[in-house]
């Protein structure tokens, strides 16, 4: 696995920059049309700071405070040990899901070469049957429609 995930902890405390930041010419923009000056909604309303508080949601793990700031987002998060412990259980549920779908594919592409290898095998007797005739019942087995 190229990727690790961090141990999900009580409080934690992150910073990340926006995506559509590193596609922009950041010292070259002054005029007002820079995207972070047009009010855009898509850019967080423009040069604006505001803080956002998120309790509970689908996955109920505790309190996070965002800070939108112009540069990026600070998220600080308090987990409750319910919470903590759930995430956890949450993320070992994921890893076997994708090790019965890993096996399940594993087991299909099995089928399916052991299917090609008889289907190979009966066209060789066939062959090897056919090539055993005369060339008078060859020509019968031919004329059969079916």
């Amino acid at each position: 696995m190229t990727k690790t995930t961090p141990k999900p902890r009580r409080f934690e405390i992150s910073a990340s920059r926006w995506p559509w930041q590193a596609g922009y010419n950041w010292r070259g923009m002054t005029n007002c049309t820079a995207p972070l000056n047009s009010g855009d909604a898509r850019f967080g309303g423009g040069w604006k700071y505001k803080l956002g508080v998120s309790t509970g949601g689908w996955r109920d793990t505790g309190i996070s405070f965002m800070i939108d700031l112009l540069f990026g987002i600070v998220t600080v998060r308090y987990r409750t040990r319910k919470g903590v412990d759930q995430e956890l259980k949450w993320r070992a549920d994921a890893v076997e899901r994708k090790q019965r779908r890993e096996d399940a594919a594993r087991r299909e592409e099995a089928a399916f070469r052991e299917r090609v290898r008889e289907r190979a095998e009966r066209d060789e007797r066939e062959a090897a049957r056919r090539a055993a005739l005369t060339p008078e019942q060859r020509e019968v087995e031919d004329s059969v429609p079916f």
